[in-house]
């Protein structure tokens, strides 16, 4: 045994779920036979990738090889990302590196808050207007546009007759929805908003006042 290589690269990948393709690592000889007597166990490791930062390779990452090759059967990356490279490794042998692959956003989940309203006074607009992203359930954001968000007011101290005014129901762009205009009629401290949208879940901001 002297090297590694990837006889099966990795592709088909969605955030959180097994890779569709997986990958298998062959143990080669110097003149590049498999060395079917080998046994080694075998790892990989994410090692590159645009948004590969703070991404978890999960599974089972290391696998003993048979006849020569290891074989993975549940790998999977939670965070989307283009150009993602897998390094096999296994003691003293050359490591290999797969081919790129991309993983992609898995479904829309959720709704997340990127941008609180701000403290302002009774009737007009909040100096800042709350922004929602739609992400996946594993905080990818997803890159909808035919998907409107709904904001009404949820808690505060003096909201009994409260209206929210301005535009309260918006369009995502790119997987983000931002509010413009949007102004309460009543003071009062505690207030939040709920920012909804059909079938995810519905994203809560901070307590803000109205003066």
């Amino acid at each position: 045994p002297a090297t590694l290589a990837f006889s099966t690269q990795p592709s088909g990948a969605t955030a959180g779920s097994s890779f569709s393709t997986q990958p298998m690592v062959v143990i080669q000889d110097l003149e590049g036979g498999t060395v079917t007597s080998a046994t080694d166990s075998v790892t990989v490791t994410i090692t590159s990738g645009t948004g590969a930062s703070g991404a978890v390779l999960t599974g089972t990452a290391e696998a003993s090889a048979v006849n020569g090759v290891a074989t993975f059967t549940d790998l999977r990356i939670g965070k989307a990302g283009t150009g993602y490279t897998l390094t096999a490794s296994s003691g003293s042998l050359t490591s290999a590196v797969s081919s790129s692959f991309d993983v992609s956003a898995a479904a829309a989940s959720k709704l997340v808050i990127a941008g609180e309203p701000s403290t302002t006074a009774a009737g007009e607009a909040f100096g800042t207007q709350p922004v929602v992203q739609i992400q996946d359930a594993y905080g990818n954001v997803i890159t909808l546009s035919a998907v409107s968000v709904t904001a009404s007011i949820t808690s505060d101290t003096g909201t009994s007759g409260a209206t929210l005014s301005g535009s309260t129901t918006v369009g995502a762009s790119s997987g983000v929805a931002t509010f413009s205009g949007l102004s309460i009629d009543k003071a009062g401290s505690g207030y939040t908003l709920t920012l909804s949208s059909s079938g995810l879940t519905s994203a809560v901001t901070a307590e803000f006042s109205i003066l």
